[in-house]
C-alpha cells in the first residue's frame, strides 16, 4: 500500500512540472498587449487592398468584401506560400483576400505585430 501510495505521489510530482510548456496561444486582442513573447495567434486572417500587411483578427465585420474588425494584429514575414495554404477566398473585383474559418499562426510579438517565424 505504501509502494502504491509513494508511486501516485511521485508521478503527480512529474506532472505539470515548471519545464517550459511552449508558446502561448492567444487571440489576436491579447497578443497586443504581448512584446518579445513567442505566440501562437488564432483567428481570422485578412490581406485588404492596399494594405502592406495582413492582419490577424477577432473577427470579420459582415461587409463585402469582409474587413478586419479592431482589435486587429498586423502580420509580417509571412510567405506568399505560407498565405496561400490558408486556402482564402479572394474578392476578384478587390483582390481582398480573408479566411472564412480561424487560423493559427506562430510567432513572435514585437511593437504591436506577429512576427512569422
Amino acid at each position: 500500500m505504501r509502494r502504491a501510495l509513494l508511486l501516485v505521489v511521485l508521478l503527480a510530482a512529474g506532472c505539470g512540472g515548471s519545464g517550459p510548456s511552449g508558446p502561448a496561444h492567444v487571440d489576436p486582442a491579447t497578443a497586443i498587449g504581448l512584446n518579445g513573447d513567442e505566440v501562437v495567434v488564432r483567428g481570422f486572417f485578412s490581406h485588404e487592398r492596399g494594405e502592406t500587411l495582413p492582419r490577424m483578427c477577432s473577427s470579420l465585420a459582415e461587409s463585402y468584401p469582409p474587413s478586419c474588425s479592431m482589435p486587429s494584429l498586423p502580420v509580417s514575414n509571412l510567405s506568399d506560400e505560407a498565405e496561400r495554404a490558408f486556402r482564402l477566398t479572394r474578392d476578384p473585383e478587390t483582390g481582398s483576400r480573408w479566411s472564412t474559418h480561424e487560423v493559427e499562426l506562430s510567432g513572435r510579438i514585437e511593437n504591436g505585430a506577429l512576427i512569422v517565424k
